[in-house]
């Protein structure tokens, strides 16, 4: 059913379609003309698989998409998590075929589901011509100590 939460008895991240991510991605950033064809509402992209990916262990649902290598071509980075705190166990830094760049943290099949956003994102941040990951790791959730409702002064 789609839109129904996945368990991880139910599910498990063993294969990555590539092509009809990149496909959306290059969309978003450029239109039909990104993937080659003409732009217009009639004409439709062909979308084509370029790769796919047995991400054994450190497969999840929350991907980052930039050149993590300097090839100039988009690579990828899946980032686990434990689902209850949000805290970032595993990054996996891969090329769109698959070869793995780089990991750090301890992969995890349980750890790939997330319902939420995560604080990670890949960008030229120190502007030297190559991309860095910038990620919290853990961050603490607290209640705020005003709740809303009551008046802030006695």
């Amino acid at each position: 059913m789609l839109g129904a939460p996945l368990s991880t008895e139910s599910v498990r991240f063993s294969w990555l379609r590539v092509g009809a991510l990149l496909a959306a991605t290059l969309l978003a950033c450029g239109g039909a003309a990104g993937l080659g064809g003409e732009a217009g509402p009639k004409r439709r992209p062909t979308v084509h698989l370029v790769s796919a990916i047995d991400v054994k262990d450190f497969g999840a649902e929350t991907l980052r998409i930039g050149d993590l290598d300097g090839d100039g071509g988009p690579d990828l980075l899946l980032v686990q998590s434990i689902r209850a705190t949000r805290e970032i166990t595993c990054l996996t830094a891969i090329t769109i075929f698959g070869r793995v760049l780089w990991q750090t943290g301890n992969p995890s099949a349980d750890n790939g589901f997330i319902y939420s956003d995560l604080p990670v994102q890949i960008y030229d941040w120190d502007n030297d011509g190559a991309n860095e990951v910038l990620y919290v790791r853990q961050a603490k959730y607290v209640e705020p100590p005003h709740d809303g409702r009551s008046p802030t002064h006695s």
